[in-house]
């Protein structure tokens, strides 16, 4: 009985080992937990959300969206106001579900508009990530703050070179789905 007991305690721990380490390798999964070391995103939307050359979402934003927020992650959104109406334009493309703010600027990006989104995450510096496509934008700004950063190598401004230490993203990808890949 013993025995038969010890050996039941072992088939349970090969099975939490074999979860865990599928867990690991499979954590962009939505229904597999785990744990991340950040709990707020920040997006750019121009040009990393959305092309304004082509008028439509980049390739897989939606998914993107749809998995960060199942996963639990809080997203905040910041745009430039570029048109008059960007606001409803982020809403007609199905995005407002997905944020829990939406920050559009009259002017360009500065410190105050990501120190406001991180009030609203109700996060650190250090637990929130910012995705953009401008190494002298947002990877700038959320550099100086202390955030995390991945820049969006793609499109108009993938041929900028950081010129100082707060310019160098902490990572970089050229498909957006790779965010999954620094979580």
């Amino acid at each position: 009985m013993i025995i038969a007991k010890h050996i039941n305690n072992a088939k349970n721990i090969i099975y939490l080992i074999a979860f865990m380490y599928f867990a690991s390798i499979s954590r962009h999964i939505t229904c597999i937990p785990f744990v991340s070391r950040y709990k707020g995103i920040i997006f750019d939307f121009n040009r990393t959300l959305y092309n304004p050359e082509t008028n439509n979402l980049t390739p897989g934003v939606i998914d993107l969206l749809a998995s960060l927020k199942n996963s639990g992650y809080r997203l905040c959104l910041i745009s430039k106001a570029t048109t008059e109406n960007r606001r409803e334009e982020i809403s007609d493309l199905g995005l407002d579900p997905y944020f829990v703010y939406i920050q559009v600027n009259e002017g360009n990006k500065n410190a105050s508009h990501f120190r406001n989104c991180m009030d609203i995450l109700e996060c650190n510096p250090e637990d929130i990530l910012v995705i953009g496509d401008r190494i002298k934008g947002e990877i700038y700004l959320a550099n100086q703050l202390g955030m995390k950063t991945i820049w969006y190598k793609s499109g108009k401004f993938s041929t900028e070179l950081p010129s100082n230490e707060k310019e160098k993203p902490n990572h970089t990808i050229t498909i957006l789905s790779d965010v999954l890949k620094y979580l």
